[in-house]
C-alpha cells in the first residue's frame, strides 16, 4: 500500500497516510483532519474548523430563509389590506361607522317624518336614507371584523416565521451548538 508524506494542519507534526485514505488523526496532537486530494497536491484540513464554518454558514442560510419568508409574508399583507381597505389608508373605526351611520340614520328619520307630514316622495327618500345608514352600518362593521381577523391571522404567521428563525444567528454570527 502506498502512503503520502503530509504534514498535520492543526500542529504541523508529519504524518505518513494512504494515498486513498480521506480522514486521519494526528498521533502528536490528536487532530481530527480531513484529507484533499486536488490533482497532484494532497494536504490536510482540521475537521473542527470545517464544522464551524458549515455551522456558521447554516446558520446564515437560517437567518436569510426567515428574512425572505418575512419579506414574502409582509407582501402579501400589504395586498390583502389593500384589498380590505379598498381606497382607505386606515382601517375603519367602530365608532365612527355608528357616528356616521347614527347620522345618516337621524336625517333619514326627519325625512320620513316630513314626508309624512308633506306628502309621498318625502317618504320614499326618508325609507331609502334609513336603509342606506343600516346598511352602512352593517358594510363597515363587516369590513372591520374582516380586517381584524386578518390582520390577527398575519400577525399569528409573522411570530410564527419569527420564533422559527430565533435559532438562527444573523448574517456573519456564528450560532453556538
Amino acid at each position: 500500500m502506498k502512503t503520502v508524506p503530509l504534514n498535520c494542519n492543526h500542529c504541523g507534526a508529519p504524518l505518513r497516510v494512504s494515498e486513498t485514505a480521506r480522514f486521519a488523526t494526528c498521533a502528536h496532537c490528536h487532530a481530527q483532519l480531513a484529507i484533499h486530494h486536488e490533482g497532484a497536491a494532497v494536504f490536510t484540513e482540521v475537521l473542527g474548523e470545517i464544522a464551524e464554518r458549515t455551522q456558521s454558514i447554516e446558520a446564515e442560510v437560517r437567518a436569510l430563509r426567515v428574512e425572505r419568508d418575512l419579506e414574502r409574508l409582509d407582501k402579501e399583507w400589504e395586498k390583502e389590506r389593500r384589498e380590505i381597505l379598498g381606497g382607505a389608508r386606515t382601517p375603519p373605526k367602530r365608532h365612527d361607522t355608528l357616528l356616521l351611520g347614527g347620522l345618516v340614520f337621524c336625517f333619514g328619520t326627519a325625512a320620513l317624518i316630513y314626508g309624512l307630514a308633506r306628502g309621498r316622495e318625502s317618504v320614499a327618500f326618508g325609507l331609502l336614507t334609513i336603509g342606506t345608514s343600516v346598511l352602512m352600518v352593517l358594510f363597515g362593521l363587516g369590513n372591520k371584523s374582516l380586517y381584524e381577523e386578518a390582520e390577527a391571522r398575519y400577525s399569528a404567521r409573522r411570530r410564527g416565521i419569527q420564533e422559527r428563525g430565533q435559532g438562527a444567528a444573523a448574517p456573519g454570527k456564528v450560532q453556538a451548538r
